[in-house]
C-alpha cells in the first residue's frame, strides 16, 4: 500500500465511523476496490479523502433520488464542506465531529432543508474555490513560466470566465489541469500526437505535484526543483 492509499484509508477510518457509524469491516470492504484504482503508477487522484466520504452521506439520504443530478452534486460538495472546513484533506486532533454531525442533521433532516441550506452555502462554496484556482494559476504561471503581473492579469481574465461559466465541470479537476497546456513548449503537443500529448500533460502535472496532491497549498513549495523536473521531462522529448 502506497503513501496516498494510507492516507486515505486512515481517513476513511474516522470519518465513516463517525458519520455513518459504519464498523472497520464494512469501511474496508468499501474501501478495497477503491484503493486499489488508486495504486497504478501515474494516477492521478482528483478529489480529496473526504469527498468520498461526502459522496456516501448524500447517497445515504431517503430524497437523493428526488434530486436532480446538478442538486445531487451540490449536496455532496456541501456536506464536504461540512466535514472537510477550510479544504483540509484528514481530521486534525482538535477537530469537533460532534459540531459537524449537528451541521450535517440540520443539513439533511429532510429534502426542504437540504435544499434551502444549499440555495445559501453555493455561494460561499464557489468563491472559496475560484480563489483558490485563481491562487495557485497565478502561482503556477508567475514561478514556472516567468510571467510578469500584467500578462498574468490578462490570461486570468478569460480563465475566470470559463471557471464561473464551467464550474461544475472545473471543479472535478485541480486547478493545474486547466492551464498544463501553457507549460508545454510551443509546437510540442503537435509534434508528439493527440495521445502522447495527454500522456505528456499527465506527466507534466505528475512533475509539478511530485507525489504531494497538497503541493499548491505547500509555503515552502521549491519552484527551482519544479523548475529542473519539468525541464528533464521535456529533454526526453528532444
Amino acid at each position: 500500500m502506497n503513501a496516498y492509499q494510507k492516507e486515505y484509508l486512515e481517513t476513511w477510518k474516522v470519518a465513516f465511523a463517525q458519520f455513518l457509524c459504519w464498523s472497520e469491516a464494512q469501511i474496508l470492504d468499501w474501501a478495497e476496490p477503491r484503493l486499489e484504482r488508486m495504486d497504478p503508477p501515474g494516477m492521478i487522484i482528483n478529489e480529496p479523502p473526504l469527498f468520498y466520504v461526502a459522496r456516501e452521506v448524500a447517497y445515504s439520504q431517503p430524497y437523493y433520488d428526488e434530486l436532480s443530478q446538478r442538486e445531487r452534486w451540490d449536496l455532496i460538495r456541501t456536506i464536504q464542506d461540512v466535514l472537510a472546513p477550510g479544504h483540509i484533506r484528514n481530521f486534525p486532533a482538535d477537530f469537533d465531529f460532534n459540531k459537524a454531525r449537528r451541521e450535517l442533521e440540520e443539513l439533511l433532516k429532510s429534502e426542504r432543508s437540504a435544499r434551502r441550506a444549499l440555495s445559501g452555502q453555493e455561494k460561499t462554496f464557489r468563491q472559496a474555490s475560484e480563489e483558490r484556482y485563481l491562487r495557485v494559476w497565478k502561482e503556477v504561471l508567475r514561478h514556472l513560466l516567468g510571467w510578469s503581473d500584467t500578462r498574468i492579469a490578462k490570461r486570468l481574465v478569460p480563465l475566470r470566465q470559463r471557471f464561473r461559466r464551467r464550474f461544475k465541470e472545473m471543479i472535478h479537476q485541480e486547478p493545474i489541469f486547466w492551464i498544463a497546456d501553457l507549460l508545454l513548449p510551443p509546437g510540442l503537443q503537435k509534434r508528439v500526437g493527440r495521445t502522447e500529448a495527454r500522456n505528456l500533460k499527465e506527466k507534466l502535472i505528475g512533475a509539478i505535484e511530485n507525489g504531494n496532491f497538497m503541493w499548491s497549498e505547500d509555503k515552502n513549495y521549491d519552484w527551482q526543483k519544479a523548475r529542473d523536473r519539468i525541464s528533464a521531462l521535456f529533454a526526453r522529448y528532444k
